[in-house]
């Protein structure tokens, strides 16, 4: 049954079919590889060279929700917003299970200034990934931009708790929790 099965094998790697499906894996893996690029060049703060990366890596690679959500995150930091919007809705729409399209859509929306589509982007966030301390404090931001203090505070409580050590979210959040407790 063993060498059954190898034969089998040689067979199968030996068509155009196997030889067409390796190059789309292989291009896939080249998409991937100019996305890294775009996150770490991103990470460096050199903006315009990351969204030119993650620009040839949808190219490259149109249908992958990730590479969207790159190109949205990089926007956002542009302060593109509406842009950002735009891709952050691609990526979502292409996996919608994805916790990072949701938190950018909801990013986005709260730069734009729709704090609706914020609250509920930032909710599903939330939902798709309890423990990040991002949506609740992005959620307490808007909270506090329609005037809500007592939810603005239980986010930021809510944020600070998940980043005790102040490591991403935490610090801002308890800074944000003296202002609202202010005077």
């Amino acid at each position: 049954a063993g060498r059954d099965l190898a034969a089998l094998d040689r067979r199968v790697r030996t068509t155009p079919a196997f030889d067409q499906h390796l190059g789309k894996l292989r291009e896939g893996e080249k998409a991937y590889a100019k996305d890294a690029e775009a996150r770490e060049l991103a990470g460096k703060g050199r903006l315009p060279e990351a969204l030119a990366a993650s620009e040839e890596a949808i190219r490259m690679s149109s249908r992958q929700a990730p590479f969207y959500a790159t190109r949205a995150s990089v926007r956002l930091r542009m302060g593109d917003a509406a842009a950002a919007r735009q891709d952050a809705e691609r990526a979502r729409a292409l996996d919608g299970a994805l916790f990072e399209p949701a938190f950018l859509l909801g990013l986005s929306s709260l730069q734009g200034g729709d704090l609706t589509a914020a609250r509920g982007a930032l909710m599903k966030a939330g939902a798709l990934w309890p423990d990040h301390p991002g949506p609740p404090f992005s959620l307490g931001q808007v909270a506090e931009r329609q005037g809500r203090k007592e939810e603005a505070r239980s986010r930021y409580a809510q944020a600070a708790q998940l980043d005790p050590e102040g490591k991403s979210y935490g610090r801002t959040a308890a800074e944000a929790l003296n202002r609202l407790n202010g005077p």
